[in-house]
């Protein structure tokens, strides 16, 4: 046998590493279940939606705060968003003030009659201590769709679908 200047054997050792074709095997794979994981993820909730949730959230959030604290709370809706109040002190206090996702237009009805939305807030909506509210339909509608609040004056407001 060959004697390297070393000293060592020079052994060719064919078994070492992967071949081209192992390597290609195991990327298929990898790609097949990359896909397949892909395929499976929930398609992207519409911000409107989302929007849409987190309102009604609050909205009922609202109500159930001035029914615990027996102090009124209260929803101003203008073009650019929206915002929550609690009657504290003899004054309206800012609970939260949130703009409306991209895209997104609000129209509010009270009594079956749309209203002019003010430029600036004002609480419009009073959810009362005792439970109950006024009712109103508030649709925000966006390229995804309309998606429709509805509050039928017992504190409660539900997120629908778009009926007339």
């Amino acid at each position: 046998m060959p004697m390297s200047p070393a000293g060592k054997n020079k052994i060719i050792d064919r078994q070492a590493g992967f071949t081209l074709v192992e390597v290609l095997t195991v990327l298929t794979i990898i790609a097949l279940v990359t896909g397949a994981v892909v395929l499976t993820l929930p398609p992207k909730t519409p911000e409107a939606l989302e929007q849409a949730r987190d309102l009604r959230t609050d909205l009922n959030v609202a109500a159930d705060d001035a029914l615990l604290r027996g102090q009124p709370t209260a929803l101003s809706v203008t073009q650019t968003g929206y915002q929550i109040y609690s009657y504290d002190a003899l004054e309206w206090q800012s609970l939260k003030d949130a703009p409306w996702a991209d895209g997104v237009s609000a129209q509010l009805r009270r009594d079956g009659e749309v209203m002019t939305l003010p430029d600036t807030p004002t609480p419009l909506i009073i959810f009362e201590p005792v439970g109950q509210s006024e009712s109103f339909e508030l649709r925000l509608q966006s390229l995804s769709g309309t998606y429709v609040l509805r509050n039928s004056g017992n504190g409660r407001t539900v997120l629908g679908d778009d009926r007339p």
